[in-house]
């Protein structure tokens, strides 16, 4: 268990739950404690709150999560589909009170989709928060050349269509050139796009369904792309508009 990082992750409260005055402690711990029990596991390394919660004040938030770590359930908290400045607020609160701080976040980020780069990539360089995205490879267009519709997650999520689908002709252009890197160093095409994404971020989320998926993400960790390559990739970016979580959130 020592040689292993496992992370949960949990839901806000739901409208019910909100209306039958369930609290956010009560909400929070009986989350976690669902999930030790699937797990079999006294504790979680890292307990991730999926959302930003917009109807509970982030005092109790912060405190119903500092308390989880005190009695030894998590031993880090984190935050997925959050601002840089919420965070910030959040962090300087536990600060203040002697409370448990975010040390990462998990962000919609990949090659064809860079808009943490506006302000929450610095932010979390500056301030020690590990960035741990989600959608690496953009739900497997960063996989496979442009017409190839083999995986389901693509054809599935509707989310990530509605976050492409203004800019399909540049992205392609992109995954394009994902492809000639791929060529070059006789890799994969994931082995590329995550090779990239390792020079931002600490520790991108992989989503695989099949052993060879596992051993193409392993595989990106030994990749080193050149500064060259690196531009090459990045310079036919220009920014998407807000869609999914982060725009629906409010």
């Amino acid at each position: 268990r020592g040689d292993v990082v496992i992370a949960t992750k949990f839901l806000p409260r739901t409208e019910e739950e909100r209306q039958n005055k369930v609290s956010a402690r009560d909400h929070i711990e009986g989350s976690l404690n669902a999930s030790l029990n699937n797990l079999g596991m006294d504790y979680v390394d890292l307990y991730i709150y999926h959302m930003w919660d917009y109807h509970t004040p982030m005092e109790d938030i912060m405190e119903a999560l500092d308390s989880l770590v005190k009695a030894g359930k998590t031993r880090y908290i984190g935050i997925s589909n959050a601002y840089a400045y919420q965070i910030a607020t959040a962090n300087a609160y536990a600060r203040a009170h002697n409370l448990t701080e975010f040390v990462s976040i998990q962000g919609y980020y990949n090659l064809i989709f860079r808009e943490e780069e506006r302000e929450m990539n610095r932010f979390a360089n500056e301030n020690n928060i590990a960035l741990t995205p989600y959608s690496a490879l953009a739900s497997g267009r960063l996989s496979r050349l442009p017409g190839d519709n083999s995986s389901q997650r693509m054809n599935l999520d509707n989310f990530a269509k509605s976050k492409y689908q203004d800019t399909a002709d540049q992205d392609q252009e992109i995954i394009q050139r994902v492809h000639e890197i791929a060529e070059k160093y006789q890799v994969t095409m994931t082995g590329v796009s995550l090779a990239w994404l390792l020079t931002k971020a600490t520790a991108p989320v992989v989503g695989a369904t099949k052993v060879h998926h596992i051993d193409g993400a392993v595989a990106a960790v030994n990749l080193k792309l050149t500064s060259e390559d690196v531009h090459y990739l990045e310079e036919l970016y220009s920014p998407h508009p807000l869609v999914g979580v982060m725009a629906d959130n409010n």
